[in-house]
């Protein structure tokens, strides 16, 4: 049987010069929010793809990255690090220059989670968005405190339903994608 991570994998071919490549732990996931994660990762790594030419996600598979790869992934998970408040969270590797060597982002189990795109954000929060988030960590984009940002630390319920780049989003990445370069093979490159 054919994973839907294989599926998705053969649907999001990135075209961008830079891709970085993303793997799920999918033994991690709810089976109560499988259906709903898969089709918010498909539109969250649309969505970052849509940004630019130059450096997108790349999703691989379903199993971990090998310890010396530049590499992200996503997986569930009840740590919530150093914000009990949070909703989900992401971990950067950085190497001896700097640069972004590996990302971990994690949903975390506690969350309520929006079961699907006609529910009512006032009591839940919104998967595709939340993802959009933290794979923006994963580019290096950190958080801002303006509400209108995707990057936006606070998750609010209802706001938080941005699905776009601010103005200052944009210029923020546009900043990240200037010092982006690739090395060699399309798995091997900077990014920050």
């Amino acid at each position: 049987m054919i994973s839907a991570i294989a599926i998705l994998a053969g649907m999001l071919h990135s075209s961008a010069e830079c891709k970085i490549p993303l793997y799920v732990q999918t033994s991690s996931i709810p089976s109560s929010h499988k259906e709903q994660f898969y089709i918010s990762l498909k539109d969250a790594i649309t969505f970052w793809n849509d940004q630019s030419p130059k450096i997108g996600f790349e999703l691989v598979g379903d199993s971990y990255y090998e310890a010396n790869s530049n590499a992200a992934t996503i997986s569930w998970s009840n740590d919530s690090g150093e914000q009990p408040k949070s909703i989900a969270n992401t971990y950067l590797l950085y190497d001896s220059n700097i640069f972004i060597k590996r990302a971990r982002v994690n949903l975390l189990y506690k969350t309520h989670w929006c079961s699907s795109y006609n529910t009512d954000l006032s009591s839940c929060y919104d998967m595709t968005n939340s993802l959009e988030h933290e794979l923006g960590h994963v580019f290096g984009l950190t958080h801002t405190t303006n509400a209108e940002d995707l990057m936006k630390a606070e998750a609010d319920f209802a706001s938080r339903a941005t699905h776009e780049l601010s103005k200052n989003d944009k210029e923020r990445f546009e900043k990240i994608i200037a010092r982006t370069s690739c090395r060699g093979s399309s798995t091997t490159f900077v990014w920050r």
